[in-house]
């Protein structure tokens, strides 16, 4: 299980003394993993529309030869 913000809040609580160091030290890790997380979807959007872009625009299809029968 992955703690989140309010988990570590409860946990701190209990703690007396500079609870607010770890009050923010956690708020930190929380906000540094958001970030990870949408740096990660951003890569993934990037990579998906190079995809289409190499792909083409949908809905032409380019005119090909048909096959060659081979004849012996």
């Amino acid at each position: 299980m992955v703690p989140t913000y309010t988990n570590l809040l409860v946990r701190l609580a209990a703690i007396e003394g500079e609870w607010h160091e770890f009050e923010s030290k956690a708020l930190r890790k929380e906000n540094e993993r958001k970030d990870k997380e949408a740096r990660r979807q951003a890569q993934k959007d990037a990579v998906k529309a190079d995809k289409e872009k190499k792909r083409g625009p949908e809905g032409e299809v380019p005119e090909r030869d048909p096959k060659r029968v081979h004849v012996t």
